[in-house]
């Protein structure tokens, strides 16, 4: 979809804005998952302390509001793009406290569905809400803003998984995080709920054990990968994730979108799926 009037400079703003909001988002989900690096670099809490890194989180959430209500847009637009990023920021924190909640519970407490339910609130409604705010900016009615909502889910959902299995890689500078971190904070993510769900009672006992350490050597990352990466499990996550590739696949191939848009759109559930 393109803009109507061909005029595409008056919505960079609005672009510039879904930036700041994802920046303010990023700050805060680092603080929350202890997360000790972004993008090989330390994370910003770690640099500028936790409570700058936070003020400077609301602060970027204001400023991104502010920036779509000063555009050049009319009030319907701006109150229709502000809606969709308010309920977006709104979702994805409903999610962080389901997050929170699950590292409090027992993995036996934990499903699939559970976890598919967090992760399409927090990183799933982000990219939904993002697809329908380009879906917006570029005159879609209000069918195609559901259909651009649905495979933005799937495709963030996708997203998603796949780096909570990039977790459990060894080669951190390739990955641009610390290896295991989602292990050693208690994230009850799905590569380890699968896992858990198909150990034997030794590698029960295991997991328990290992997550109570703060420190891993050799022996026990080798553990940690045996126990995570059989095939079994491996194949179970490659399943949920082809599924979402393909119900996203569907509706692109039945969606009247220009054909541009179409290819961008298979290019990054490829991506998703780690086969770019």
């Amino acid at each position: 979809m393109l803009c109507m009037d061909g005029n595409g400079e008056k919505f960079m703003n609005i672009l510039v804005a879904t930036d700041i909001q994802d920046f303010s988002v990023t700050l805060i989900d680092d603080v929350m998952d202890n997360e000790e690096k972004r993008a090989n670099k330390p994370a910003h809490h770690l640099e500028w302390g936790v409570n700058c890194s936070l003020a400077v989180a609301m602060f970027l959430k204001s400023l991104s509001s502010q920036i779509i209500i000063e555009s050049q847009l009319n009030g319907s637009l701006k109150l229709k793009i502000l809606q969709k990023m308010e309920n977006l920021h709104s979702k994805i924190y409903e999610g962080q406290f389901l997050d929170v909640e699950y590292e409090k519970k027992k993995l036996t407490e934990i499903s699939k569905d559970d976890y598919l339910k967090m992760i399409s609130l927090t990183t799933g409604s982000q990219f939904a809400g993002f697809f329908r705010i380009g879906g917006i900016i570029g005159g879609a009615d209000f069918s195609e803003l559901t259909l651009l909502g649905e495979i933005g889910l799937r495709l963030g959902t996708l997203g998603q998984i796949r780096d909570d299995l990039i977790d459990y890689l060894p080669e951190e500078e390739n990955i641009w995080k610390t290896p295991l971190l989602d292990f050693k904070t208690n994230k009850r993510r799905l590569p380890l709920i699968i896992s858990w769900a198909n150990a034997n009672s030794q590698e029960r006992r295991k997991i328990v054990e290992l997550q109570k350490k703060k420190q891993f050597d050799s022996e026990d990352y080798n553990m940690i990968l045996k126990i995570i990466m059989k095939p079994r499990n491996l194949e179970e996550i490659k399943k949920i994730m082809q599924m979402l590739k393909n119900e996203g696949l569907q509706m692109i191939q039945e969606a009247e979108f220009i054909s541009e848009g179409k290819n961008l759109l298979r290019i990054y559930f490829s991506y998703g799926m780690g086969e770019i």
